[in-house]
């Protein structure tokens, strides 16, 4: 996408990959699949026959979510 142009306010979703994830959160690889196996982390969607990613709003609602409760 060319610079200058907001994600945001065209609606665009990214999805974002694991390592992506993990620097987001501060966690490492093993953390987050310990996470979404036991259900703290919601699960990836598959988006490839290899791949998985997270919406980046699905993260941030479930990051809102954290600090609510919190």
């Amino acid at each position: 996408m060319p610079i200058g142009i907001d994600r945001d306010a065209l609606g665009v979703d990214p999805i974002l990959r694991g390592p992506e994830v993990d620097a987001l959160l501060g966690i490492a690889e093993p953390t987050r699949r310990r996470w979404v196996r036991e259900g703290h982390l919601p699960r990836p969607l598959q988006i490839g026959p290899n791949s998985i990613g997270w919406r980046r709003s699905t993260i941030e609602r479930w990051l809102d979510g954290l600090q609510e409760a919190g």
